[in-house]
């Protein structure tokens, strides 16, 4: 960035909030990367655009053949927003995501539960907040969405074994 500040801050957050040292002046993280690494992120990302037109694909492609699945709610792309798909995350109802979940294992089909836990069930954070009343539609989304296979690198044949599935 040419942002001095934001070239601070950002030092700042990658390494634990601190600035000077052991006095934290916000919450960061250990994001600071070796060598190894900011050489391979450096390659990929010249395949960037490809990778979110990959998933996009994909995720076009789900949108399509999951349609109309009852108790399933499809994720939407806002309008005039750009999606980079990271995941293709779907809402399951009557309370049969574990279900699905299980299913889709047994099919060899990987999927994954972000998040399975809201903040305010985290040890971390369990001083902070108003409670479970005041975040009820996170409560329910952490109940109820499951995570699809959706990759650059998936073919046709992976992803409409996954529509099968489901």
């Amino acid at each position: 960035t040419r942002d001095a500040e934001l070239a601070t801050r950002v030092r700042r957050l990658r390494n634990h909030g601190m600035e000077p040292r052991y006095y934290h002046q916000e919450v960061g993280g250990n994001f600071r990367l070796d060598a190894i690494q900011t050489a391979l992120l450096r390659i990929k990302l010249e395949h960037l655009e490809s990778y979110h037109a990959g998933r996009a694909r994909h995720a076009q492609a789900y949108q399509k053949e999951l349609a109309g699945i009852e108790g399933l709610i499809l994720p939407q792309e806002g309008a005039g927003k750009r999606h980079v798909w990271n995941q293709f995350t779907v809402k399951v109802g009557d309370g049969r995501r574990d279900d699905l979940r299980k299913h889709l294992q047994a099919a060899g089909i990987g999927s994954e539960i972000y998040y399975p836990l809201t903040l305010d069930h985290q040890p971390c954070f369990k001083d902070v907040g108003r409670g479970r009343e005041t975040i009820r539609v996170a409560h329910e989304l952490a109940q109820s969405v499951l995570s699809l296979p959706v990759f650059p690198e998936m073919t046709d044949a992976e992803r409409e074994e996954v529509v099968a599935a489901v």
